[in-house]
Parts: C-alpha cells; sequence; structure tokens
C-alpha cells in the first residue's frame, strides 16, 4: 500500500487539487512512533544547539574559540547538589531567537566565553534530566565569567512489567509527555532488563508514560503530578478478538493482515470465538476461511474493535477480456484483494476466464497484454450469473528522456501516475494510479500512456518537508508525444516567510506550487509545518514563480505569489484569519 508521503505528494495535483495534501484527514501516528508534542521555542533552540555544535554563524566564522584553560568560562551545574554538569549543551543566540552556535561543555562542565560574537547575546543551557531554563542574557559582566544552575526538577520512577508473566520484551519503549520545561530527547527512553525506568527534569503538573512492546497492547498511564513513589505499569497481550457466524467446520481460521505494514497472523477458532495475538497495534484486516466458505476481508482498528465474521460460500467469478478493437482476447490476469492478495491466471483464446472467490468479497481485476494499456475493473462478488468485462486500450506514444538529479546523475526511484483529477475523455474500464521504476539511466520503464489526463509525480526526499515534482499530461492534447523527463540542473533559491495572525492550535502547514499549471514540463511542489512563532523556510526552491498559501485545521490564508531566484532569499507573509 502506498505510503501517506507519496499519496499526499501525488494528491498535489494540478486544476484544482493542488492543495489536496492539507485536506486528508490527519493520519494517526504509527507503531512506534511518539506522541505529537509542540515543541517550545527553547527546546528547538536546544536542539538546533546540538546539530549546530562547533558550527560558528557567518558573522564570527573566521573566529577560534579559546581553549578551555582561558579565564572567561562559563560553568552549568545542577542547582540542587551545584555539582557541575558533563556534557550539557550551551545555545547561543540573538534575542528573538537567531542560533549563532552551540557548544558542549567539557567534563567540569564548563564552556568558553571568550572571542563569542559582539552585540547582545543570550544562552540557553540544556542538559538531560533537568528542566529548561528561561534564556540567561550575556551582559559586560557575564562575559568575564557565569555559572548556570539548572533544575533538576522532579523525579520518576516506574516499573514495566508483563500481565502474563513473561519478560519484558528488550525492544520496549517509553515516551514521556510533561508540560513546558520538559526537555525530551530525540528518542524514546528504554526501561533496563527488569523494566525499571528513573526519568529526572519534569516539571510540575500533568505528565504520562506511555509504553509501547512488540506483541502487548499500548499503554499509557497519566499522573496529576509526578509521583514520589514507584510506579508499576503492567502490560496485556494484544489481541484481535471476535466472533465468527455461519457452519463452522474443523478447519475454521482466522488471518489478519497489517494495513500498513508486513506482519500477518493467523488463529484458530473456539466454539465460534477466537483471540488472535498480533505483533502491533493499528489498523488490520481480518477474516475467516476453511474450506467451500469464507468471511470478506474487514478492515478493523486494534485495540478497540471485536468485529463479527459471517462465513459466506465460496462462489464463482466470470468475465471477458476484450481488444482495442472488442474482439476476445487471450491476456494475463491479476486479481487483487483487498489484504493485496494476488493471484494470477490466463484468459482463454475466447476472452473468458473463471475464478472461485467469496460472495461479498471485493476483487480488482486487471488485464495485461503487450503492447496494450490494462483494462481494470473492480468488482463486488455477488453471484455466478454476472460477468465482468475488461477491455483493453491502445497506449498514446510518449518521448523519455533522463530523470536526472541536481549533479546530473541519473535518479533512481518510483514515478506514481495517477488518473487526472479532470478528464474529459471516456475510457472503457477503471483507470487506477500504478507505479513505473527508473532504470540505470535515469529513464522510466515506461512503453506509453493510457489514453487519458494523467498526473506524474515524483518524491524528493527532504527532511522535515514534503517536497515532490509533478506534471499534467493529457495525451490528448497535442499532436505530439508527450515529453516524460526531469533535469534539475538549474540552482536553486531560497523562500521564508512568516504566518500573522492567530494561529490555531494543531498543525499549520504552508504549501508552494508554481504560479502557472506544469503542463509541459514537471513543476515543483512542496509543504512543511510552521514553527511556534509562525515561521517557515524551503531551503531549496528551484527558480520560478509559486502560489503559496497556508492552511490550518479549520481555516486557510490567501493565495499569495512570490518570485524565487537561483541563489538568493525570497520573503512572503501569509495572515490566517
Amino acid at each position: 500500500m502506498r505510503s501517506f508521503l507519496a499519496a499526499a505528494l501525488t494528491a498535489l495535483a494540478l486544476g484544482g487539487g493542488v492543495w489536496a495534501l492539507l485536506e486528508r484527514p490527519a493520519s494517526e501516528p504509527s507503531a512506534g512512533s511518539s506522541p505529537a508534542r509542540a515543541e517550545p521555542a527553547l527546546e528547538r533552540a536546544a536542539r538546533e544547539a546540538l546539530q549546530q555544535e562547533g558550527r560558528q554563524a557567518p558573522e564570527s566564522r573566521a573566529q577560534t574559540l579559546p581553549a578551555l584553560s582561558a579565564q572567561a568560562l562559563g560553568r552549568v551545574v545542577d542547582a540542587r547538589s551545584g555539582a557541575p554538569l558533563p556534557g550539557a549543551r550551551v545555545a547561543l543566540r540573538r534575542p528573538g531567537g537567531e542560533l549563532l552556535l552551540g557548544l558542549r561543555c567539557d567534563e567540569a562542565g564548563a564552556f568558553p566565553l571568550t572571542g563569542l560574537p559582539a552585540g547582545e547575546l543570550e544562552l540557553v543551557a540544556l542538559a538531560r534530566g533537568h528542566l529548561v531554563p528561561a534564556p540567561r542574557a550575556l551582559g559586560p559582566a557575564e562575559r568575564a565569567g557565569l555559572t548556570l544552575a539548572l533544575d533538576p526538577g522532579h523525579e520518576l520512577r516506574a516499573r514495566i512489567g508483563c500481565g502474563d508473566g513473561a519478560a519484558l520484551p528488550r525492544e520496549a519503549r517509553v515516551w514521556v509527555e510533561a508540560g513546558p520545561g520538559y526537555l525530551a530527547g530525540d528518542d524514546p527512553e528504554a526501561p533496563d532488563a527488569e523494566g525499571r525506568l528513573t526519568l529526572g527534569g519534569l516539571p510540575e503538573g500533568p505528565c504520562a508514560l506511555r509504553v509501547e512492546a512488540p506483541g502487548y497492547a499500548p499503554l499509557r498511564v497519566g499522573f496529576a503530578a509526578p509521583p514520589a513513589h514507584e510506579v508499576e505499569l503492567v502490560l496485556e497481550r494484544l489481541a484481535l478478538r471476535g466472533e465468527v457466524h455461519g457452519e463452522l467446520a474443523e478447519d475454521l481460521v482466522v488471518e489478519a493482515v497489517a494495513w500498513e505494514s508486513e506482519a500477518r497472523a493467523r488463529g484458530a477458532v473456539e466454539a465460534g470465538r477466537f483471540a488472535l495475538a498480533l505483533p502491533h497495534p493499528g489498523s488490520w484486516l481480518v477474516r475467516a476461511r476453511q474450506a467451500g466458505a469464507a468471511s470478506p476481508w474487514r478492515r478493523v482498528e486494534v485495540p478497540g474493535d471485536e468485529p463479527v465474521l459471517e462465513l459466506e460460500t465460496t462462489s464463482e467469478l466470470r468475465g471477458r477480456v476484450l481488444d482495442p478493437a472488442g474482439e476476445p482476447l487471450a491476456a494475463d490476469l491479476r486479481i487483487r484483494d483487498l489484504a493485496g492478495q494476488e493471484r494470477r491466471l490466463r484468459s482463454g483464446a475466447d476472452g473468458r476466464f473463471r475464478l472461485e472467490a467469496t460472495r461479498g468479497e471485493e476483487l480488482t481485476l486487471s488485464a495485461h497484454a503487450a503492447g496494450l494499456a490494462p483494462g481494470v475493473q473492480r468488482a463486488r462478488v455477488c453471484c455466478a450469473d454476472e460477468e465482468v468485462l475488461l477491455e483493453l486500450e491502445a497506449l498514446v506514444p510518449v518521448a523519455l528522456a533522463p530523470f536526472r538529479d541536481r549533479e546530473g546523475r541519473p535518479l533512481q526511484g518510483r514515478l506514481v501516475l495517477d488518473p487526472g483529477a479532470h478528464d474529459p475523455h471516456e475510457h472503457r474500464g477503471e483507470r487506477l494510479s500504478f507505479e513505473v521504476e527508473l532504470d540505470a539511466e535515469g529513464l522510466p520503464r515506461l512503453e506509453g500512456l493510457p489514453a487519458g489526463t494523467w498526473t506524474i509525480s515524483l518524491v524528493e526526499e527532504a527532511r522535515d518537508e514534503l517536497r515532490a515534482w509533478a506534471l499534467e499530461v493529457d495525451t490528448g492534447a497535442s499532436e505530439s508525444p508527450p515529453r516524460i523527463g526531469l533535469s534539475q540542473d538549474a540552482p536553486r533559491g531560497k523562500l521564508g516567510g512568516r504566518v500573522l495572525g492567530r494561529l490555531p492550535g494543531g498543525l499549520v502547514q504552508v504549501e508552494l506550487r508554481p504560479a502557472e499549471p506544469a503542463t509541459e514540463a514537471f513543476g515543483f511542489l512542496a509543504a512543511r509545518a510552521v514553527d511556534e512563532e509562525g515561521g517557515f523556510a524551503f531551503p531549496a526552491v528551484p527558480p520560478g514563480r509559486y502560489s503559496v498559501r497556508a492552511l490550518g485545521e479549520t481555516r486557510a490564508s490567501e493565495l499569495g505569489e512570490v518570485e524565487v531566484q537561483p541563489g538568493r532569499e525570497a520573503w512572503i507573509e501569509l495572515r490566517l484569519d
């Protein structure tokens, strides 16, 4: 199944659908993901400091920081014990948040104060197990030496066990949810071999622990304040429970397939009930099956749902395959069920085929023959008298060119081809999305395109940003074959900006797309979340004119336009009212 990232980026289609990315329902966190939490500005500065450690801002890049034997030193200590905090991080920034430098303290908790940039500065010191402090101004007196004392806050001790008496899996992980001032790490916490965990640096007020371990149901326990005593957390086995109705046989089994992973499970049924052990929570497809009967696949959420599966007698699905002239055609058939399981067969010389299927089952059938566009239909198995018709169409020639990266090297990956949102052409059958690989030279493995309009997209990997290239193709719009290729040799620019107005709670994102529809060449599309102050930055934007808008969960800004030039930074402000 296609990932949310790929689906979201290819949804940035032209012809009115370009903003579809943010109009999709928010996806649920996958198994193993940390809870969503807005990162306060100070914590964000700390994280940037860890990334910037030892690197100076452009204005001070020529300076050299002195050795720690110099007299002007700062120190970071524990406010309660006075002990130094080795390895503590210090973020040096301008008032207002512009990060200049990140430093790490030595074994004595010391860091240099000599050779720092001139002007007004402030420091933020951070150490795991301690609260995030308010910024400390660095005036003339402080440049001669200062001590930053970090509050260790509250401590929480927990012991995690398994309700079935088994040892806690080594992959068990704990996420901490706490109020402002808590410095969360990049990774979740790991209990020791006995399941014990000690957490420091918790602020006063509500907090919670969320525990996940393979094979066990996720557990979240909240507290009004960090408890002073050790807390016991008990995990219970994760199971999908339900019932099977119908004439049950001895060979009856229940099967489950994960919706967003390759995980599968299978178990027996006793007295019409089942409890199927699953490796992780989330969306699953489940069915019951025995000789001569089965239930249709059903999507459920685990934990939560307890489905009732109705056995249906196995039926037969019949159909025919026709060529573009309406003549019978022997073709290869692929039949895919809702769980993604695929069967293959071939139609006869008379174009006819038949297959065993479960009544009520939803199937996607596609017929394939060399030099022709596939014939595709979705079908629900109802009765043996109904017939599915698969009609193949001629392929429209295309002009292929290599896909190359910014250094001119052939790109490796896949193109996603989605039916156009507005297609004026008539089609014999249903059109579905499909993917095409790029070969070693960066050329798409594509014989031609089925007739109609198509949105062709390519995901570009980027950190903290959805980024893609997209092209809208209408095979009937021109006498010359559509050209499909991409060269990224143009130098890129930057786009920064800010979303003004009262920002709503939850996610606010900014999207950009070409100001004019990209029907002749691939256009660049991107989206990213704004920070706490509404700021955003797209660091690598190809030159051109773009439409930009901000979108919250319930409202959007007006469309803005901006010109991005090679090697320069453009700026735009959007108002979210």
